[in-house]
């Protein structure tokens, strides 16, 4: 082996070495963040084996919106045939709940988002603050119209719909979205109040 093939070698099983020191010393808090943000996803895909569900993320928002005493709403029934004193909204959600769950987190997020523009209008916040989600949610929280606890339950729920409408959540059952129903529903109620 000559001089110059020697130092290649040497070059070249040192660089990789230095390039892993300095993936890990210069991103270790982004690859930190990436890590979580993975755990979050991967308890929610289905694997062989197994599916992992939702409902415990409910559960925790369904804690915190209590908390935060947000307003109570008639419960969505699922699984039986409807009373006749159920109120006809009730009945609609029952429906949609039974014809496919994630439509149904779809449809409630759509009406959390159109209460948020309802109140941002009522306050006059300006449409460039109201573009997104996001937006409304800062917007509404900067004019107190919605409390930093509340906030955060519109972003949880944000978060939930989109992994559910975008195939990230597996096996949505009709009770977890009964129950993202209700969160939302909720929501909206304190918006109106």
């Amino acid at each position: 082996m000559d001089v110059l093939t020697f130092v290649s070698n040497l070059i070249s099983s040192i660089v990789w070495p230095l390039i892993v020191v300095f993936i890990v010393v210069f991103l270790r808090k982004p690859l930190r963040e990436l890590i979580r943000d993975l755990g979050r996803r991967l308890r929610s895909l289905r694997f062989p084996g197994g599916e992992a569900e939702f409902s415990q993320d409910l559960a925790e928002i369904k804690e915190a919106a209590d908390e935060a005493n947000l307003p109570s709403v008639e419960p969505v029934p699922t699984g039986a045939p409807l009373l006749l004193g159920v109120d006809e909204d009730v009945r609609q959600w029952a429906r949609l709940v039974e014809l496919s769950p994630t439509a149904a987190i779809s449809e409630a997020w759509r009406q959390v988002e159109d209460a948020m523009r309802r109140e941002a209008r009522r306050l006059d916040i300006p449409e460039s603050e109201t573009r997104s989600a996001i937006g409304l949610v800062r917007a509404l929280g900067k004019r107190q119209a919605l409390s930093p606890d509340t906030a955060a339950i519109v972003s949880d729920l944000r978060g939930i719909r989109n992994a559910a409408v975008h195939g990230m959540k597996a096996g949505i059952s009709q009770s977890d979205a009964v129950g993202y129903i209700s969160l939302a529903r909720r929501i909206i109620a304190a918006l109106r109040v």
